[in-house]
């Protein structure tokens, strides 16, 4: 009797756990997981001058006149064993100080070198301005408008190029700029970015 009513008392019990009466149940093992960190596989780092090393450099403050060329140098490197092919954008976003705005002209020569290239040349009538659907809406010697920053990138042609990166390589870029001699006084923002979406991109740093 005794026995009985123990099992019956058991039965119940694991009825009730199983919410329902079924007797079956839809696993044959415990879970197992892993927790996967996934960050970037691209750094970026900026240096004064021309110079290509990779470093932590993320900030670099520049003191220069109106009318004089300065030089840096942004340097992107692909931290993965993946060979990273046309995969986004690399991208310029220059922001005015203060209260001003753009309005057109206030950059009148731009020159870059490149890793792969033999020297610098004149990529003035390569920047393009981006507009906030993504979209070249002028070339920046042409572009006028009032905007408190500006999305620039380099086009042949009008064609938007995408940026590929072997594995454990790094790729770097030198500009020298030159200012109008006219432009408003200030410390104006020059940022370097691989981005994966150039319409939101864009559509954001507008927004900003």
């Amino acid at each position: 009797m005794n026995k009985l009513f123990k099992t019956l008392v058991i039965v119940g019990l694991v009825g009730i756990a199983g919410v329902a009466s079924a007797a079956l149940v839809s696993y044959l093992s415990d879970a197992v997981s892993v927790e996967a960190e996934l960050t970037s596989p691209f750094s970026m780092n900026i240096n004064e001058g021309r110079d290509g090393s990779v470093n932590s450099n993320t900030l670099l403050n520049i003191q220069a006149y109106s009318g004089a060329e300065f030089t840096f140098t942004t340097v992107a490197t692909n931290l993965s064993d993946t060979d990273l092919q046309d995969f986004g954008y690399r991208v310029v976003v220059v922001t005015a100080p203060g209260q001003s705005n753009f309005t057109g002209g206030e950059i009148t020569k731009v020159m870059a070198e490149h890793a792969w290239s033999e020297g610098p040349e004149d990529i003035t009538q390569d920047i393009y301005v981006v507009g906030s659907n993504g979209s070249l809406l002028a070339k920046l010697t042409e572009w006028t408008g009032t905007s408190k920053r500006l999305v620039l990138i380099t086009s042949d042609d009008g064609d938007i190029p995408l940026f590929s990166l072997e594995p454990n390589q790094s790729d770097w870029n030198a500009f020298t700029m030159t200012t109008n001699i006219a432009i408003e006084p200030g410390n104006y923002t020059i940022e370097s970015q691989l981005v994966y979406n150039l319409a939101d991109f864009a559509a954001e740093q507008y927004g900003l």
